[in-house]
């Protein structure tokens, strides 16, 4: 229960070596589609981002004009 919760010391896992040292295709691939997803996604929250400051920035000249 104490090594669940961190407050004992858990034995220091080996270094993996040899031919299983490396990722899987499949988790290459895994990483690849998240990293895409992910830069996809950022990409739309900062399009909408700017997209809101025109919208509004827009809104503010024409009462300021007004």
């Amino acid at each position: 229960m104490l090594r669940l919760l961190g407050l004992a010391r858990r034995a220091v896992p080996k270094a993996v070596v040899g031919p299983k040292a490396y990722p899987q295709w499949w988790q290459r691939l895994l990483a690849l589609a998240a990293l895409i997803g992910l830069v996809v996604v950022i990409g739309f929250v900062l399009a909408a981002a700017v997209g809101i400051m025109v919208v509004v920035a827009g809104f503010l000249l024409e009462n300021a004009i007004s």
